[in-house]
Parts: C-alpha cells; structure tokens; sequence
C-alpha cells in the first residue's frame, strides 16, 4: 500500500537516484545517480559516443545484466548475413579478449527482422541494457523514413525506447548533435537544443550526457545537462584515451569556458568597438564578416558584458564598464 500524502511529506525528499554502477566510472556513476531508465549519449561526429557506450558495456555486461548493442553506424561494408564485429573487437581491444563482458553481449546490425535487436529481446528478458547506435542512423533505416519525416522516424525510435524502460529494460541511445556545435575548426560545448532531428528526448530522458571535445585530438569530456531525479552537476569529467578504452582523468567545472570560447586578447569585437564605439552587433559582425558570424558576435558582446568590459545602452555598445551618457539625447 502506498503511504499517504501527510506520510509523504515527512520523508526526506532522496538526493540520489539510484542507478547501476558502471565500474571504472565511479566519477560518472556518482555524478549521474547511475545507469538507469533511458540515457542519452549526445555528441558530435567522431566526437567518442560509440566509444563512451563501449566501455559502458564493459562495465555492466553480466549474466544478471545482459547487453543487447543495436549498431547502426559500424559494419556497414559486411554482408547482411554476417555478424556485426566491430563493436565487439574494440571491447577485445581495450580490455582483452577474455574480458566477462564479452559472453554477455549480443550486437546486431538493425532494429527489425532475422538477427535484429527485436529478435534477441524476444529471447533476453529484462533486467538488461539495449543499445541504440545511433537513433538517426537507426531511424533511417527504417523503409518509410524520408526526408520530410525524419525527425518523426526518430522521435519513434525515442518513444519505443521509453517502451522498453517501461518493461523494465534499461536503455543508452546515441545521438548526433547537429552542425552548429562546430566553427572557425573548434567544438563548442553541445547543450540540449543541439540534439538533431528529435524533441522528444528531454522529456523522456533520465540523464543526458555529451562527449565533446574543442578539437578531435583533444582529451574528451563528459557534460551532462539534464538529469532526472538528482541535481545537475558542477563539473564535467575529463578522460583519459588509450585507443578504445577510455578513463576517467578529473573534473572540469563547468563554469569555466572551454578555450574554444573564450575571446581573445586581440578580439575582432574589441578591436570593432575600440575603432567605433557606439556601435550595432550587425554593424561589428559587417566588420568582421570574414572572421565570425553575427550569432558569434552575439555571443562574445554577452560574455563581455558579463565581465564588464562593454557596456550597452539602447542597443548600441562601447568598450569599458561605464559610459559617459552626456549628449546621448542629441
């Protein structure tokens, strides 16, 4: 019998959520409350989402906890007959090919039909993980996927996640950020909006997290911008890359802008407002065109204010905190 609403009060509101420990990420475990209903890996192409997940399975695959890993992005060039590999090799690679986890995961290369993920669920019943890599891919090969529709195929692909966390499964589904997290040959930190082709997944998520990084070659980092039931992070974990096995290193704060986005000494803006003060955003980024576009002009006037070193009036902007108003009714 469930308590009553006067019981309820009284209790202590729970501050942590509590999941399944992902050995060799306790940093991630304790950050996140654990794995647990849906997750949403996010990221960048080639950012290290499939690799993240990877190491995830290597970490929780059991006979308590079976892994059944939907791979849509790898193994493309095989025949349909022939089982998916690659996945499996890289956890061989990173951990060794004795590794447990290895006898507790099953990897298909498509949601639907003979050897699909659909098929080893009918035969693992739940408690297990599914894998989902990634939702747009798997979206799209869905026969009846077009362009119009595509970003109803993938909200589909979302709701029938939520389908299996409702039959007790717990599910980690991969998902591109759109384009706009990359300019000028740099990464920004994605937030939720990046998310690309699905509204659904905010809501129905119990942690989503993004793997990004400022260059392709820098060490990657884990952001985590909406959780469920605990309260949002401080930090972000940074770690540690040795081929396909990835580490936790430290914590980042998240307040601290990555160097992709913090301005610099000699910034277009400053060098515009210096030359022109008084000026309009769309009047510096006609300046600086060739250097930066008007949202990024945007963006730096903001970060600029909030350190005051610009100030706006009326939408106009001058360099430094304070600006002499006399003869600005004139």
């Amino acid at each position: 019998m469930n308590p009553t609403a006067k019981e309820v009060l009284v209790r202590p509101r729970p501050t942590f959520a509590a999941g399944r420990e992902i050995s060799h990420f306790p940093a991630l475990t304790k950050m996140t409350g654990g794995l647990r209903g849906l997750w949403v890996i996010g990221g960048p192409t080639k950012m290290g989402k499939s690799t993240l997940a990877l190491n995830i399975v290597a970490g929780v695959a059991s006979p308590a906890f079976p892994v059944l890993y939907c791979d849509a992005e790898n193994d493309t060039g095989l025949p349909p007959e022939e089982p998916a590999r690659e996945i499996t090799e890289r956890i061989a690679s990173a951990y060794g090919v004795d590794h447990p986890a290895l006898g507790y995961l099953r990897v298909s290369r498509r949601l639907t039909g003979e050897n699909g993920l659909e098929d080893d669920l009918a035969r693992t019943p739940a408690p297990a993980l599914i894998v989902v890599d990634h939702l747009q891919l798997v979206a799209q090969l869905d026969e009846s996927t077009t362009d119009s529709n595509r970003r109803t195929a993938v909200d589909r692909v979302v709701r029938l996640c939520q389908t299996w966390v409702a039959a007790g499964y717990t599910v980690l589904a991969l998902a591109q950020a759109g384009r706009g997290t990359y300019k000028g040959g740099r990464y920004r930190r994605p937030e939720l909006s990046d998310l690309k082709e699905t509204s659904e997944i905010e809501g129905a998520a119990s942690c989503v997290a993004f793997v990004w990084a400022p260059t392709l070659a820098g060490p990657p980092k884990v952001y985590v911008p909406a959780l469920r039931n605990m309260p949002l992070p401080t930090s972000q974990i940074q770690l540690a890359r040795r081929e396909w096995r990835l580490d936790e290193d430290k914590l980042v704060p998240i307040g601290k802008k990555s160097e992709s986005e913090k301005p610099s000494i000699g910034c277009p803006v400053l060098q515009a407002l210096n030359a022109r003060p008084g000026i309009t955003p769309s009047e510096i980024a006609s300046e600086v065109k060739d250097r930066m576009s008007i949202q990024t002009v945007e963006r730096r006037l903001k970060a600029y204010r909030t350190s005051r070193q610009v100030t706006r009036d009326a939408g106009r902007y001058w360099p430094g905190p304070v600006r002499e108003l006399q003869g600005a009714a004139a």
